[in-house]
């Protein structure tokens, strides 16, 4: 019998040769755009002590594009900021953003913009974004322990203020705590269809969900929490319904996939969940609940994982602590531990080092500062990815695939029998004719006498003029691209 394992195996291999091409993204691509840097092989600035500057990134954690708009917004994570950029189609290289978030000015980069508490218009440690369908911006505002929304995002003009927080009762408080409408940590947000707000609450080991979340009052109560059975618990677990340090949620209209990073696996959740703290239907990293190590980089496991993104039924995961993104298809049909179909960043699946280049990747995992690296899939299926440790954003071209058009031979076929007996002097042969690439003529041969051809093509006829006796006929057709059809033979006897 063959082992689970060596079935895996096969289908890995499988995946990467065929799924990855259906895919899009070709296995270990390379990136075709870059923000933060203005060459593929550059990744400064380093240090803090480097002044910020419009067109460079520190430590970008988060990148969203907006569906209406088409602009791009980065969680600029170490500058404390959140950068605005314009259209994509309209962007080079190492462009420099149109409108700043967070910050009075693009020099600017200390947290809540020097002050020790947060306002309305600060950010500290923004590390994930995300625009809705009506074009609001949602910030993961984690060191102020907090989700800002603001509306009508692709007119900001600079240091706008928020239009609602989530997470505290005001726009000036900051403190941590598991309530139904605290949070700690938040480092990872989206807006699912219907309108429900996801936070990956990591400081609490969970992930909450806010229902109409963008008419709700600043620090409205969640309705819904995943990895606790109530709002006021918040320990850490491995098990079917725990989490420890979730970094990652994306959610559609049936799914919310969370990524639960010290854990080092992806689970799988109904939407929108019926209970409080309701068990997983499927895990990814692991072959079962109860486990949470990282083992060595293969096709199946992960180390440290934080970032989600749904692109039709495949997902894309930011696989951090191997320094990669691997792609799952088909993903909420996989059994529990499934491998992977593609990876970028790795040229395999068994290598997890960080590089520096438009194929290498070096990605940010900490679950101790609780820093994450995210990434999103813009409406063209195009990945983009915060390549955190490499101050930059990436963007890797989808090549929507040349769809097969099946081949349909050329065949001439005959209406009624091939052994005929008639009295007739003149008899008349009916049939069709096919082929994709449509047909030229049908032609048919009486007694060796050289082909005639018949009238019509697809639908065809012939007037056989018969002496007594026995008259062989052969029949067949012509496509346009010059295929020959596999004649029909014809017997016509004449009493």
């Amino acid at each position: 019998m063959i082992s689970k394992r060596i079935l895996f195996a096969l289908a890995a291999l499988f995946a990467s040769t065929f799924l990855t091409r259906a895919a899009g993204i070709a296995n270990f691509a390379s990136a075709d755009f870059v923000l933060g840097q203005t060459l593929f092989t550059t990744n400064n600035p380093t240090s803090p002590t480097i002044p910020a500057t419009p067109g460079s990134l520190r430590t970008p954690e988060g990148v969203a594009i907006d569906p209406v708009s088409g602009k791009i917004f980065v969680a600029d994570t170490g500058n404390n900021r959140v950068l605005r950029y314009a259209s994509r189609s309209a962007l080079t290289n190492g462009a420099n953003p149109e409108a700043v978030i967070g910050q009075v000015n693009f020099s600017a980069a200390s947290a809540n913009q020097g002050f020790a508490s947060p306002s309305q218009s600060s950010l500290s440690k923004p590390i994930d974004v995300f625009v809705d369908a009506d074009g609001s911006l949602w910030v993961a505002d984690s060191g102020n322990n907090r989700v800002l929304l603001f509306l009508g995002a692709a007119g900001l003009f600079n240091t706008p203020s928020a239009d609602r927080v989530y997470g505290q009762p005001d726009f000036t408080t900051a403190t941590a705590a598991p309530t139904a409408s605290k949070m700690a940590n938040p480092s990872s947000i989206c807006v699912d269809p219907a309108g429900v707000l996801w936070v990956a609450d990591t400081g609490s080991h969970r992930v909450l969900a806010f229902k109409n979340a963008a008419i709700l009052s600043n620090g409205a109560n969640a309705d819904r929490v995943l990895g606790q059975t109530d709002f006021t618990s918040n320990s850490a677990g491995t098990s079917q319904s725990k989490l420890f340090n979730p970094m990652g949620v994306a959610a559609d209209a049936t799914n919310v996939w969370v990524v639960d990073t010290s854990n080092n696996r992806v689970l799988l959740f109904t939407n929108f969940p019926t209970i409080n703290g309701m068990n997983a239907s499927l895990v990814l990293g692991q072959t079962n609940y109860t486990a949470a190590t990282a083992p060595p980089t293969s096709d199946s496991s992960f180390n440290t994982p934080t970032g989600v993104a749904i692109t039709g039924t495949s997902i894309w995961v930011a696989d951090s602590g191997n320094n990669r993104v691997v792609r799952f298809d088909g993903a909420a049909a996989l059994s529990s531990g499934a491998p992977e179909a593609g990876v970028l960043g790795q040229a395999s699946f068994l290598t997890g080092s960080a590089g520096l280049s438009a194929q290498r990747l070096a990605l940010y995992a900490d679950t101790t500062t609780r820093n994450a690296t995210q990434l999103t899939i813009d409406p063209d299926g195009n990945l983009w990815l915060a390549d955190s440790l490499n101050n930059r954003v990436l963007r890797f071209i989808y090549t929507a695939p040349t769809p097969v058009v099946p081949v349909i031979p050329t065949t001439v076929t005959l209406t009624g029998k091939k052994k005929i007996t008639t009295s007739k002097a003149n008899y008349t042969l009916r049939g069709t004719a096919t082929s994709s690439a449509g047909i030229r003529r049908v032609s048919y041969n009486q007694n060796d006498e050289g082909y005639v051809k018949a009238t019509g093509t697809t639908s065809w006829k012939a007037k056989i003029k018969l002496p007594f006796g026995r008259t062989k006929i052969v029949i067949n057709s012509v496509a346009l691209d010059g295929t020959v059809s596999t004649p029909v033979k014809v017997t016509i006897d004449r009493e």
